[in-house]
């Protein structure tokens, strides 16, 4: 295996699967489509447990549209 050919699989565990069979079709054009984002991780302190009851699974859901507005 050459040099680039060693680079190139190493860089495939990089590359989304989604978009690896633009890029072996050459379609790199492709990449254009993604997008860049931010994920934030918030720890709301919800007890999930409480998904087990129609109760609970409502109280879950205001939480959630509370922290999204």
């Amino acid at each position: 295996m050459d040099k680039v050919a060693g680079i190139q699989k190493d860089l495939r565990q990089c590359v989304p699967s989604a978009i690896m069979p633009y890029l072996e079709i050459g379609y790199e054009s492709y990449g254009s489509e993604t997008r860049a984002l931010t994920v934030m991780f918030a720890s709301l302190g919800i007890d999930l447990n409480s998904a087990g009851s129609m109760e609970g699974i409502n109280k879950i859901q205001k939480i959630i549209q509370t922290v999204q507005k």
